[in-house]
């Protein structure tokens, strides 16, 4: 949940390791931007994102795609990457994402970009990472 103003995003970055170096080395990868757009009332007035609690269109793309069968639930593949039409975002299926699968460790990163003039800012107000460290058959 998130409050993401006109000109702001939200930028969450993922990697993952086996053991403490491995994830010390690993590389992050971005898997998520959220962004804004304008009012709204219904998610049917935010063509490939979805309107939130505060009546504010937000956009959540991610990973990059050749098909909307790699995006998982609730997505699509728009301009090659994954759009999602709900706060929840689904990695199981991106192939891009396939080397994060199965790890028993994950670091994850979250920036929050102001605007440009540094008048307006986002606010992460809560987040859940479900991770299963299974690897998916």
């Amino acid at each position: 949940n998130a409050g993401v103003p006109a000109g702001t995003d939200v930028k969450f970055e993922v990697c993952s390791g086996d053991t403490d170096a491995q994830l010390a080395a690993c590389t992050l990868s971005t898997v998520g931007t959220l962004t804004s757009g304008a009012a709204c009332t219904t998610s049917a007035t935010c063509p490939n994102g979805y309107c939130d609690a505060s009546g504010v269109c937000h956009y959540a793309k991610g990973v990059a795609c050749s098909s909307s069968d790699e995006c998982g639930s609730a997505a699509s593949c728009v301009s090659g990457l994954c759009n999602w039409s709900r706060s929840q975002v689904d990695l199981n299926v991106a192939p891009v994402t396939a080397a994060l699968h199965g790890k028993r460790k994950a670091r994850v990163r979250i920036t929050l970009d102001a605007s440009s003039d540094g008048l307006r800012a986002p606010t992460v107000y809560n987040w859940r990472l479900d991770y299963d460290c299974t690897p998916m058959l």
